[in-house]
């Protein structure tokens, strides 16, 4: 078993290949997205104002830099064995790093907290060393699938979810093209060229955000941090008022909160 040789450009294409390019389908829950990249994602990484036009025009070489410092590095997909740090990020790319490493540590045995620790790579070890590598692709793979098949959006996009996942045939044979199989061949350091696109349609829905990472948000953020000055400096010197500012703020960042995660119903 072989550790992770990082963001490869055998992965950066597969990753691309994946994606595709510019969709905004209705029933998509991330809607704009471009190289699997959604404008909520963008909005976050840009730190501010973001248009569907804006996800249109996104880069090859912004989207690489998002991959690399959201998911790949989010992650922590350097310190997994090969083949399996290419699966991790996949997932993670289509349906969240939270929901990508939980279900890796289902897999596993480990708490499913969603954090790469060092107690999760232990598990992952674990499991290596009871089963194998490829044992660990496949289970890891086959519960994604089950998390998408049970998706309100899998009869649009479900088509595409299992050419994503499985190939043309379920399973992992190093013949197909899915990403478990991918995943397989890249841990015996074969990899197959990639000259069309493969884009599959629709995001699957990502683990819910906590409250502490909405916040983290930087249009979150700024946004609130930009209306409860300019409230207090227009009452200054009244005390009174800005208290009621403040309470009136952190109400107004609860309800877009409350708003974001019924856009998720997940």
């Amino acid at each position: 078993m072989n550790l992770s040789q990082g963001f490869s450009p055998e992965i950066k294409s597969y990753v691309l290949a994946s994606e595709g390019g510019y969709v905004n389908h209705p029933k998509d829950p991330g809607k704009a997205t471009n190289m699997g990249i959604t404008i909520g994602t963008l909005r976050a990484w840009r730190g501010g104002r973001v248009t569907n036009e804006d996800v249109k025009n996104l880069s090859k070489e912004e989207a690489l830099s998002i991959y690399k410092r959201q998911y790949w590095d989010n992650m922590q997909c350097s310190s997994l064995p090969l083949g399996l740090d290419y699966l991790v990020l996949d997932y993670g790319i289509n349906s969240g790093p939270a929901r990508s490493i939980k279900d890796l540590q289902r897999t596993v045995g480990a708490a499913d907290d969603g954090v790469m620790g060092k107690f999760t790579l232990n598990a992952i070890m674990e499991f290596i060393g009871r089963r194998s590598l490829p044992d660990l692709l496949l289970a890891f793979a086959t519960r994604r699938w089950n998390f998408v098949k049970n998706l309100s959006t899998f009869s649009t996009f479900g088509t595409g979810w299992k050419r994503r996942i499985w190939g043309q045939e379920k399973g992992m044979q190093t013949g197909d093209s899915g990403a478990v199989d991918r995943a397989l061949k890249i841990s015996e350091h074969r990899y197959d060229a990639v000259t069309t696109p493969e884009a599959t349609v629709g995001a699957a829905f990502p683990e819910k955000p906590g409250v502490g990472d909405t916040l983290k948000d930087p249009a979150v953020l700024s946004g609130g941090a930009g209306a409860l000055a300019t409230i207090l400096g227009a009452v200054q010197d009244q005390p009174v008022l800005q208290v009621a500012a403040v309470l009136g703020v952190a109400t107004a960042v609860f309800l877009y909160i409350k708003s974001k995660r019924a856009e998720d119903p997940s």
